[in-house]
């Protein structure tokens, strides 16, 4: 009899090569669903993410976060010893995700035409910034830039003033959802078909995914979307917005 308590995802393993906090967030939500995250690290970009504090100042405790669950292994991806210790590790994966630019992968001979080689049934999870086709599949970026590009960043703030942008990288959480998700379809793809598949999710238009009800106000009503502050569009709804109150604080 099936244990009706198991997660989801028990018996699945990914190798993840993600960092920062797209990717990362994506394979989370992988591992929280009974996944087995394998996390692939290097000593040197730690930093980058926001790694263990060196003094006993309190940090956001971003990167516990976003990996939490997860096991790791460090490996040295300049060196053939640890490309074939990635290959061994590929060989008993059901999934591979990364969100580096177009270049990386390839250049570790980690592109999907490999590993597929090494798996045939592997699924492997791509969540480069602007995609692997078209003009900018190479080019770097991060969530403010992507927010930017894809018409979001306009959406913020009032109609009189510049756009004041998110107060965080919000495509970053988006996209991460988004390739979370895919995964799972492709999971259930391959367990009807017994094929896996390469995803390919450009976080720039995960985000555009959003602005949805907005390019419809302007292709089919023919109404120029402006900025609208802290008010919802149409009317909105309580308790969506910002309110003053009496009191010294006005919101």
């Amino acid at each position: 009899m099936a244990d009706s308590g198991a997660l989801a995802l028990k018996g699945i393993r990914v190798l993840d090569f993600t960092w920062i906090h797209a990717g990362p967030s994506a394979t989370r939500i992988l591992s929280d669903q009974g996944a087995q995250v394998i996390k692939v690290e290097s000593n040197q970009a730690l930093a980058v993410v926001g790694g263990p504090a060196s003094n006993t100042a309190r940090g956001l405790g971003q990167r516990h976060n976003w990996n939490a669950g997860k096991s790791s292994i460090s490996l040295n991806m300049k060196t053939e010893a640890g490309k074939e210790l990635a290959r061994r590790l590929v060989s008993v994966s059901d999934v591979v995700a990364e969100n580096f630019s177009g270049r990386v992968m390839p250049s570790w001979g980690l592109n999907y035409e490999s590993i597929r080689r090494i798996r045939p049934d592997i699924i492997m999870l791509s969540m480069s910034g602007f995609g692997r086709t078209g003009p900018w599949k190479d080019r770097v970026s991060y969530g403010q830039t992507l927010q930017a590009w894809s018409g979001f960043t306009d959406l913020t703030g009032f109609p009189d003033t510049r756009p004041s942008g998110p107060a965080s990288a919000y495509s970053d959480a988006v996209g991460g959802m988004a390739g979370a998700q895919a995964v799972l379809l492709a999971l259930i793809q391959r367990a009807h078909t017994g094929r896996g598949q390469w995803i390919d999710v450009s976080q720039m238009e995960s985000m555009s995914t959003l602005l949805g009800p907005l390019a419809l106000e302007l292709s089919v009503n023919k109404n120029d979307v402006q900025r609208t502050g802290n008010r919802q569009p149409h009317g909105g709804g309580a308790p969506h917005g910002a309110y003053r109150c009496q009191g010294n604080d006005r919101w």
